[in-house]
């Protein structure tokens, strides 16, 4: 089944029923709901550009004025109409699904702007869902979210968030989510907001479970149409790459989808130019210094203990690179392999081959379209890995050589330390009522951008060892590489800069970079909050600054800073999380037993982390 719903709006000449009619044939839709027709009743020539060569039926709701409007269209070939009834903002049909000869009842909605004929609506539609006991799709503008997250620039009103997801409960509904984008409509002023949605009962999921919930083409509407259907199941696959925009064009040919990604990473880490670093006084930088005991402990020969302890740390039976061997084949193999890595003691060198890697392309989200929306992620044999495992275990000096406000990647200090000092620093700035600017700074490509020589110059000004310094020049330099496309290779070609995802030894590397180096900053994801600022002046820092305006509360690491901890609101989020998930599992059948198991394996883990930091309120618990 393939249903779509769209605020289009307006509905009243033929140009946009071809927009209407592109739309369906691009997705092959059966079903399309569509908001906002702003016409009395659409007229026919209009429909017949929509499906222009099936038969189709429709229910509308006329406009009030040039206000409102609905319309449910179906191919005849997919759906039989057995009964509808329509309100003024919504219809809903009750249909033969023909193919699997299954009684479904589709709900095409149009919510109001106003909080107390939302409310409405709301109770309708719940009575609704209530009445029927089959499969059951609710589906359009609902001109609500159900978290802060889904509006962005514009100001909350939790209250009203909160009666949404009431509904959602109340009515046994469960939210499809988007697997390609994150907001559905696009105001004024970079205002965003995710109000478009679909809805589903247990039963409806239980038929297609496969299904996924996806974003089309906006065209000439504000608002951008949503697609529901099944897809294949490899194609459902988190790293299944189906193609990819190259120069504004689709294309899905995977040899030249192949070709195009590794000519793509092949330039993005070749070797920066050189710039002249020797005359630099790093003395200006005052770094903090590894001891010389320290140093010579680095660089002691490797024992047959660390290396069988780190061997015997890794699953067995995975192939993590290129070679194609198995890391329980080199658990045999504990002679040769001390052999290998007392020959690297002596002289850092690699055969051909040994440091070798696949780039696996990860989707960021299902259905990425362009290159930069997908992460590398480096495959590595399984004898680097064991050496650089190694190496890194031998880094207990990274705390004392790093500074204080550094929180990732370092041994003995919590990441949630970040969101402690962040949250104690806008409530200092808030109480003495002085303007103040946080910026919440995203890194670009933040792995991309490391210059090996760069970083040697930093470990040598650190008071690292010249072994220990040949050893890391030897595992991140001049690797060769192939990109991986749904399991099938590219050729080779070789990395000049960069630190590879998948490397044990990146993140040590990465965090000395960023003790000395500024990286370049993602002015999409970065963003200026002010504290006591006026608006107008917060319009001219983030121009300064070349990033948006952002408003509190902002999320830091998964946790929202600015609200006060003792209001409910701010745990919000983790209450709807739980209505959520709960109203999935009321339509099945779960024993005792079964409830116990999904409370602990799921529920628990969701305040945790909140909970790592603030004290729940007592009304929340």
């Amino acid at each position: 089944m393939r249903l779509a719903s769209w605020n289009t709006p307006g509905l009243g000449n033929k140009s946009r029923g071809r927009m209407a009619g592109n739309l369906v044939n691009n997705f092959q839709v059966q079903f399309l709901a569509t908001q906002e027709t702003m016409v009395q009743g659409v007229p026919q020539p209009v429909l017949n550009e929509i499906w222009k060569h099936f038969g189709f039926d429709s229910v509308q709701v006329f406009a009030s004025g040039r206000s409102g409007g609905l319309l449910s269209i179906w191919r005849t070939d997919f759906f039989s109409l057995v009964k509808y009834w329509k309100k003024k903002h919504w219809i809903a049909t009750i249909m033969r699904y023909l193919p699997t000869n299954n009684l479904v009842l589709i709900i095409n909605v149009y919510a109001p702007q106003q909080e107390c004929n939302k409310l409405i609506v709301c109770s309708q539609l719940t009575k609704v869902a209530h009445s029927w006991s089959g499969p059951l799709c609710i589906l359009g503008d609902f001109n609500s979210v159900c978290s802060s997250v889904e509006r962005l620039l514009e100001i909350i009103d939790f209250n009203v968030i909160a009666s949404f997801n009431n509904f959602i409960v109340n009515a046994n509904l469960i939210d499809q989510y988007l697997v390609n984008d994150e907001f559905t409509w696009e105001g004024p002023l970079g205002i965003f907001s995710t109000i478009d949605r679909v809805f589903l009962n247990s039963s409806w999921i239980d038929l297609w479970p496969d299904a996924i919930l996806q974003m089309g083409n906006p065209e000439k509407s504000d608002h951008k149409p949503i697609i529901w259907g099944k897809i294949s199941r490899i194609k459902q696959q988190l790293s299944y790459i189906v193609g990819m925009f190259i120069n504004d064009t689709w294309e899905d040919n995977p040899v030249i989808v192949k070709e195009y990604a590794v000519n793509y990473f092949s330039i993005l880490f070749k070797q920066p130019a050189h710039v002249i670093l020797s005359a630099f006084d790093w003395s200006s930088l005052q770094l903090n210094l590894i001891s010389a005991s320290s140093s010579a402990s680095l660089e002691v020969p490797f024992s047959s203990d660390e290396v069988n302890k780190i061997i015997c740390s890794f699953e067995g039976n995975k192939t993590p690179g290129p070679d194609g061997f198995t890391l329980q084949f080199f658990k045999k193999l504990e002679e040769t392999i001390m052999d290998t890595f007392d020959k690297f003691h002596a002289r850092p060198y690699f055969p051909k081959g040994f440091n070798s890697s696949f780039i696996v392309l990860i989707p960021k989200k299902i259905l990425s379209k362009t290159i930069d929306q997908l992460r590398p992620i480096s495959l590595i044999n399984a004898p680097y890995k064991i050496l650089a495992k190694i190496i890194d275990n031998k880094l207990e000096v990274i705390p004392s050589i790093i500074s204080k406000n550094q929180n990732g990647f370092v041994p003995s200090r919590l990441l949630l330390d970040g969101v402690m000092i962040v949250n104690e620093v806008i409530h200092k700035a808030e109480k003495k009522k002085k303007p103040n600017l946080l910026l919440k700074i995203d890194f670009s490509k933040a792995y991309d951008c490391v210059s090996h020589e760069f970083l040697f110059l930093v470990l040598k000004n650190m008071g690292f060892g010249a072994k220990f310094i040949d050893w890391i020049k030897c595992c991140i330099s001049n690797i060769s590489f192939s990109v991986l496309l749904n399991s099938s290779p590219s050729r080779e070609d070789t990395m000049k800069c960069r630190l590879r995802q998948g490397d044990p030894l990146s993140s040590f590397l990465f965090i000395i970079v960023a003790e000395v180096l500024s990286l370049q900053m993602n002015a999409i994801k970065t963003s200026l909050y002010g504290i006591h600022v006026s608006r107008v002046d917060m319009a001219s820092f983030s121009a300064i600054f070349n990033c948006k305006v952002g408003i509190f509360p902002l999320e830091y690491l998964g946790i929202p800073i600015g609200l006060s901890r003792n209001k409910i609101s701010m745990w919000n989020s983790i209450i709807q999380k739980f209505k959520r998930k709960l109203a999935g599992w009321k339509g099945r059948c779960l024993s005792f037993s079964g409830r116990l198991v999904m409370i602990n394996a799921v529920l628990s883990n969701f305040p945790i982390h909140y909970m790592s930091i603030y004290k729940a309120p007592v009304h929340v618990l």
